[in-house]
């Protein structure tokens, strides 16, 4: 969540206590309600027309559904995928080291230099 998020919520609590304790009336409180989500949603509209997006694939994207599990609508990948990705790919290694040090202790040790 970012900043402005958190200060949004911050805001939409404080107002609604305040509607709740009896310091505004009903229609202000819904007043001031709407103006503050409208702002929210102009600023994540903002956002979002902001967004930087993958460069586009030089090939025609595949057909909707054929893309795989981690394809999004355009041929790219979602981040957190590209992340888990990575992530699996690096226990695979481990995995991969850690069985051949096994592998060479087992060899050592009938060798009898360990």
């Amino acid at each position: 969540m970012s900043d402005w998020e958190r200060d949004a919520n911050k805001a939409l609590q404080a107002l609604g206590e305040a509607w709740q304790q009896g310091g505004i009336s009903r229609e202000t409180y819904r007043a001031r309600r709407r103006r503050l989500i409208a702002a929210l949603r102009e600023r994540r509209d903002e956002t979002e027309r902001r967004a930087v997006g993958s460069p586009a694939p030089a090939d025609a994207p595949p057909p909707h559904g054929e893309a795989g599990p981690m394809a999004v609508p355009g041929g790219g990948m979602r981040r957190g995928s590209v992340i888990h990705a990575r992530g699996a790919t690096i226990v695979a290694v481990s995995v991969a080291i850690a069985l051949a040090l096994a592998a060479w202790m087992v060899w050592s040790m009938e060798q009898g230099n360990v």
